[in-house]
């Protein structure tokens, strides 16, 4: 971190990103500067999305973090003109349903914005969203040994992640995808730097733990690894920031919260509950209801809710209840698999910490599909994917897959979002899938000759 913040001072976008550029190409030297610009053409339109829309997710968890520091209960706050403005929500459609589903730590992580107007808040928070995915690609970028390596990642994020349309659309929302993404970032380029196992390691880990619960499967890796210190250093880390919730709401906060996230969970198998819809919604706080970046709309890629089209498409009727069984069987299955295959391929630990933190990462995004709702914008977790497969990508063997992922992301990223699921899942598959199969190439290799301590250098 140190060395980014001298990099900051010197004003070197090379030295930004641990570049040395008398060591890389013209060419690469280009590539580098067409993707600044690209990047910088992103940081435009999101200063014109500040002016032009309201951020409608960022201003429910202000509105939730008021709440909740109130010692009014968020996941039942329900839309009025006769609230006060700082406790209006003027986008939510449905009487009786509050549009909070995030847990009392993630509300807690907003509380220095809260007393904030809420524009002031939107500013920081957009300013913020680009810092922490800057730093995000500067520390993976560090991963790298070499430097032709960290370059062509540096390029590939700047251009597939900075200047993509789920970015675009994560900072007009007011997304926090990213924060949990550098806080990952900030643990994985600690482990590699150090690669031995200490308590502040955990302390990134667990604060990524507090925010999101599928964080559970790096840890348990780490653990796998014998970093033991780190892992309970996370969860203890994890505990304390939901410790620090009690006061506000206790443990029925939590509760109802988890009521909240499984009423939305029962909309997405088209289980109605009641909610009428809201008629008058007004300007709050500078807020306008309904203002958002619309010809960018976001589709919901969850497992469920993939199930329940495909579901459709081929004429198969289940009860709700037996949907949402079946998604959880059917991606429990999926992660115990990958588990087990990396415990029997890693009995003798040829690949080392890196292959650990790439399997770990890999199968922490795929539990994100086990979410009742996930969003295009949470697919800056990617950015973590392709860091850490990225040495497998430019390897011989790799690179017509890695070719795949770089066109295909590419394509599926800069085209506009529609009303379908096609572009959203089309972008995820492009670098979960070819990365599975070397992922899976590299484990049927291990099983049957553990060695290759370097098969995953960078």
């Amino acid at each position: 971190m140190r060395s980014i913040v001298a990099s900051l001072a010197l004003l070197s976008p090379f030295r930004l990103f641990g570049l040395e550029r008398h060591k890389l190409s013209v060419s690469i030297q280009a590539l580098f500067w067409i993707a600044l610009v690209v990047a910088g053409l992103s940081l435009v339109n999101s200063a014109y999305d500040f002016y032009r829309y309201s951020g409608t997710d960022l201003r429910v968890r202000i509105v939730g973090t008021r709440a909740m520091l109130r010692g009014i209960n968020p996941y039942l706050l329900d839309y009025s003109p006769k609230l006060p403005e700082i406790l209006q929500d003027p986008d939510q459609y449905s009487q009786g349903l509050s549009r909070c589903p995030y847990p009392p730590s993630l509300l807690l992580f907003y509380a220095p914005l809260s007393p904030l107007p809420y524009p002031a808040a939107r500013a920081i928070s957009m300013g913020l969203e680009w810092i922490a995915l800057i730093a995000t690609i500067a520390l993976l970028a560090r991963t790298f040994h070499y430097q032709r390596a960290r370059a062509i990642f540096v390029i590939s994020a700047l251009v597939g992640f900075c200047g993509s349309y789920f970015w675009r659309l994560h900072v007009e929302r007011g997304q926090y995808h990213i924060f949990i993404t550098l806080l990952l970032a900030w643990g994985i380029y600690e482990v590699l730097k150090t690669r031995k196992d200490s308590w502040q390691i955990g302390i990134p880990f667990g604060l990524a733990l507090a925010l999101r619960p599928t964080i559970l499967v790096i840890l348990l890796f780490l653990f796998l690894q014998k970093f033991r210190k780190a892992t309970f250093c996370a969860i203890g880390t994890a505990v304390a920031v939901v410790l620090l919730t009690l006061p506000f709401g206790g443990l029925q906060f939590w509760q109802d919260w988890q009521s909240l996230v499984n009423r939305y969970e029962d909309r997405v198998v088209v289980v109605k509950d009641g909610a009428q819809p809201i008629k008058e919604r007004l300007p709050a706080e500078g807020f306008y209801p309904d203002r958002m970046l619309l010809d960018a709309k976001t589709n919901n890629t969850s497992a469920v809710n993939i199930l329940v089209h495909a579901l459709d498409a081929v004429k198969v009727d289940l009860p709700p209840k037996n949907v949402k069984s079946l998604t959880r069987i059917v991606m429990f299955a999926i992660i115990l698999i990958f588990l087990l295959l990396f415990i029997w391929g890693d009995r003798r630990k040829a690949a080392g910490i890196r292959f650990a933190l790439f399997s770990s990462v890999l199968l922490s995004v795929i539990a994100e599909f086990i979410a009742p709702v996930r969003n295009g914008y949470a697919d800056v977790q990617l950015l973590l994917v392709v860091a850490l497969s990225m040495p497998l990508l430019l390897r011989p063997g790799g690179r017509f897959l890695g070719f795949i992922v770089v066109l295909g992301f590419l394509a599926s990223s800069y085209l506009p979002f529609k009303e379908r699921i096609d572009y959203d899942l089309a972008r995820v598959l492009l670098v979960i899938a070819p990365v599975t199969i070397l992922y899976s190439g590299i484990l049927i290799k291990r099983i049957r000759e553990p060695t290759g301590s370097k098969l995953l250098a960078g």
